[in-house]
């Protein structure tokens, strides 16, 4: 049998290390964009990059609340002013603050609206970053940093369905009725912030600072996201830093808004409905609290002048795909009520 000699590990090292050195290089958020290369919900990079340079004067972000909650293309039409739904499904954070970092090196936005949800994940568990092996993952991460990203490349052997969208936002035509009531037991993530997401929030709000951003918080309406001492705790932590902040789940009658007809999964995620009631709401507080102005020069009009022609005709056949199936859900509910009425004529 052959005799291993201490040469042989050594050698595994080295090979190890250069390759751990190529990966930190090749997995970061720039080089992806550069290469093309995104995909799954890190997509939203390349979607980002791909927009010319200074040209988005609102960005919307936030983790799957943000971009089902916000319609550029419907503001763009309202409006004539520019956003971008920077959104990332699940995203966590210090997630958020990567993706706004990026942003920022391509555009100028003089307003970054801010879904609140994410700020909340890691709560109510084991809040793996305010411990001693969160000390030590954010150590490796920071000398690793492919570790941190390593969805990118894992999303890059399975890619997964892709789906129209208009400046991050997708039209869902899906209605999944919501007919519970907001209870903390039903609520997705915990009620209050780690020391490490205050931490990341204050970067992000540093960064928007130093851009020349003024940076407006708001919770989109979620029945199973948001409950009143949630919103309660965001209200007293925006006033602290004198932050605007834009509750919507308090805004539900005065937008509108339906939970049989409005939400694509039970009271989580808003559909095309429900967003185009939220976007018309968001809208005219940005307009009336903002200073904010028409922008676009004739080529940037034009581009999105067409592009709202596309997503116009997807939104309008989103709109009545919902109108049918809440007719469909109402006539079953009637005729569940009717069965139950006779039956109880023949007791």
């Amino acid at each position: 049998m052959k005799k291993r000699t201490m040469a042989e590990p050594a050698v595994f090292l080295a090979i190890l290390l250069v390759v751990i050195s190529i990966m930190n290089v090749i997995i970061t958020p720039d080089f992806m964009q550069k290469h093309n290369l995104y995909f799954g919900r890190n997509r939203i990079y390349m979607q980002l990059a791909k927009e010319k340079k200074d040209s988005i004067d609102v960005l919307v972000i936030g983790d799957s609340e943000s971009y089902t909650s916000f319609s550029p293309m419907s503001f763009w039409k309202e409006y004539g002013i520019t956003s971008f739904a920077a959104g990332q499904a699940g995203a966590k954070i210090g997630e958020t603050y990567d993706l706004l970092k990026f942003a920022f090196k391509r555009q100028k936005p003089r307003v970054v609206l801010m879904e609140t949800n994410n700020l909340f994940r890691f709560s109510g568990g084991s809040k793996p970053m305010d411990n001693d092996s969160g000390k030590l993952a954010g150590a490796i991460y920071k000398r690793i940093p492919f570790i941190k990203n390593h969805s990118m490349w894992k999303l890059a052997v399975d890619p997964g369905k892709r789906r129209k969208v208009y400046k991050g936002y997708n039209v869902s035509a899906k209605v999944r009725p919501y007919d519970g009531r907001i209870t903390n037991d039903k609520v997705v993530t915990g009620n209050e912030i780690t020391r490490s997401g205050v931490r990341s929030f204050e970067k992000i709000r540093r960064l928007c600072a130093e851009n020349g951003a003024e940076l407006v918080m708001y919770s989109a309406p979620s029945p199973r996201c948001y409950n009143r001492k949630k919103t309660a705790f965001l209200t007293r932590f925006a006033a602290k830093r004198n932050i605007p902040y834009v509750d919507l789940n308090s805004r539900v009658k005065d937008m509108n808004i339906s939970w049989e007809t409005d939400t694509r999964d039970h009271g989580d995620h808003l559909n095309a409905s429900g967003a185009m009631k939220t976007t018309a709401y968001l809208g005219r507080w940005i307009m009336d609290n903002v200073d904010l102005e028409y922008s676009a020069d004739i080529h940037t009009e034009r581009l999105w002048d067409r592009e709202y022609l596309t997503y116009a005709k997807a939104e309008d056949r989103a709109l009545k795909k919902i109108d049918k199936t809440d007719l469909k859900y109402r006539m079953s509910i009637e005729t569940k009520g009717a069965e139950n009425g006779s039956h109880d004529d023949n007791t």
